[in-house]
């Protein structure tokens, strides 16, 4: 079933990318998990950012995000310890953990390599309310003085101002996961939001 799911997926994103003028370039998505690369590879965006097979935990994401020019050229050290995926600390600040990738040096070309294609002016923030997100922490993403972000949480929070709420189950009061598929259809749980709005991404008919 899975596999049937995927293939219908990808039949339909094939008709969608012919019909996306990406007007000019790529898309610097920053997103706390996987889900932030996943919307660019359904549309076929090269991966212009580093938040790619990993996760960062809100409370360090935010940090990250503060100063987002300085940490995306801040040294990543290893901190590791025999986990069982790589995990570095970034400036001695942020904690990533590289969940997909097999060796630290991976982990840290990688992350180098698509930091050094970020569009600092053509930024697309992504927090996802999973790994321990907190209430402060929602408050504290809807402040960031970033143009084009949103918060996809698990209920209303009218006064978070970027949030979305996504209808999936949940854990522990937080979102499940959204990058699951929804239904038979090809439909992931993210795809409730409008991406293509959001990344202005233009249609040519």
């Amino acid at each position: 079933m899975l596999n049937i799911r995927h293939k219908i997926r990808q039949f339909r994103f094939h008709f969608i990318k012919n019909k996306i003028d990406f007007n000019g370039g790529g898309k610097s998505v920053i997103c706390n998990n996987c889900t932030g690369a996943m919307v660019l590879h359904d549309y076929g965006i090269r991966f212009d950012t580093p938040t790619v097979n990993l996760f960062i935990r809100p409370k360090f994401y935010i940090e990250m995000l503060r100063d987002l020019s300085h940490y995306l050229n801040a040294d990543i050290v290893d901190i590791s310890n025999g986990n069982k995926y790589p995990i570095g600390l970034l400036d001695d600040k942020v904690r990533i953990d590289f969940l997909h990738y097999e060796t630290f040096d991976d982990a840290v070309k990688a992350w180098k390599r698509r930091a050094g294609r970020i569009d600092l002016n053509n930024i697309y923030v992504v927090l996802v309310e999973r790994d321990g997100c907190t209430y402060d922490d929602l408050l504290q993403f809807d402040k960031l003085p970033f143009k084009h972000k949103v918060a996809l949480v698990h209920k209303e929070y009218p006064e978070i101002h970027c949030s979305y709420v996504i209808r999936c189950p949940q854990e522990k009061g937080l979102l499940g996961q959204i990058i699951n598929y929804q239904g038979f259809f090809g439909k992931r749980y993210y795809d409730q939001f409008n991406w293509s709005d959001f990344l202005e991404l233009n249609k040519k008919i």
